[in-house]
């Protein structure tokens, strides 16, 4: 019974997705963190630490809080669309997700305030609003998705801002938002809010497409999966030319080099399963797992571009775990 009722939580949680909101904050930081590197120390990344880890923390729980008030708030459409989920199926009550899942919120918040960065609080503040405001209004309008892609922005935006900044709030080059659009480190939270944003009309679909029949795939298909292979590679490539303009030669090209390798994987992976989606729409869950996956692999891009190689390879780990744990409880 006990086992049971935990399965639930950790299904209402969506907790295999989890690792790609730790991989956001990780990769917010670590942009940071090489943003802001001392140029005495020969341009050496400074390293995590606290008080500022809280803010990874923040984000992760507002996810975990906002996937519960999903299910809270489409109660009654999953008891038609989805009778298994925890709250139709009377494994969970209404009334606790709701309770969860707003403490969980308030949690994010508070976690948000011992990191020390008035940023990072206002960030996060900002993230729990457009969760509720998601939660609230995604089955009335689709234009929601748009807050959905907001969330991801700012699950990396939150850390990132927090790290760019010293125990006062500043770093000695400037402002972090100054000192962060100088290396190019806004290029991340962009591209994660627009992979989310595609991923999420994907994934509007996926009820009809259970029930979709085989079909061979289009010219736009192959448009589009070539455009999902092109996006990262072109992101990225302007985050590190831009990030390492100022390193060496061998330096500078090692990055590119290990960024492209990792944009080289998620192009194929995100491609591929976008024209099996195309030739079988009742792949369609797995396909959005997969493309939620890669969110991680896009971290590990952003990482291995400013020479964050420890953190990149910690992303690319936190993705294939998600694309595991998604086995056993599904990411939508």
């Amino acid at each position: 019974m006990i086992v049971q009722r935990v399965r639930a939580w950790l299904e209402i949680a969506r907790i295999s997705n989890l690792p790609t909101v730790v991989s956001n904050g990780l990769a917010g930081a670590g942009l940071a963190l090489a943003a802001s590197a001392d140029p005495l120390a020969d341009g050496a990344p400074r390293t995590i630490g606290f008080p500022h880890a809280w803010s990874i923390c923040a984000p992760v729980a507002a996810y975990v809080g906002g996937m519960i008030l999903n299910d809270a708030f489409d109660a009654r459409i999953d008891a038609r669309e989805r009778p298994s989920r925890p709250i139709p199926s009377g494994r969970i009550a209404r009334s606790h997700a709701f309770a969860a899942g707003f403490a969980l919120i308030a949690l994010s918040i508070a976690a948000a305030v011992k990191s020390q960065s008035q940023a990072a609080v206002a960030l996060t503040a900002l993230l729990a609003c457009a969760i509720v405001a998601y939660n609230a209004a995604h089955a009335r309008s689709k234009a929601s998705v748009l807050l959905l892609a907001l969330c991801r922005a700012l699950a990396c935006l939150a850390p990132m801002l927090a790290f760019a900044s010293d125990a006062d709030g500043e770093v000695s080059s400037g402002s972090p938002w100054r000192v962060l659009a100088r290396s190019g480190a806004f290029v991340l939270p962009v591209l994660l809010a627009m992979w989310t944003l595609g991923l999420s009309i994907a994934a509007r679909g996926e009820v009809a497409a259970a029930h979709a029949t085989r079909r061979a795939p289009s010219r736009r298909t192959a448009l589009h999966a070539t455009l999902i292979a092109l996006a990262p590679f072109a992101a990225m490539l302007a985050l590190a030319l831009c990030t390492n303009a100022g390193a060496g030669a061998d330096q500078g090209s090692q990055r590119i080099i290990r960024m492209l390798a990792i944009a080289a994987i998620t192009a194929a992976l995100a491609a591929f399963v976008r024209v099996r989606m195309a030739w079988d729409p009742r792949t369609t869950p797995a396909a959005v797992g997969t493309w939620i996956a890669c969110l991680a692999l896009v971290d590990a891009m952003a990482l291995a571009a400013v020479g964050q190689n420890g953190l990149a390879m910690v992303s690319v780990v936190l993705a294939f775990l998600t694309r595991r744990l998604q086995r056993s409880i599904s990411g939508s």
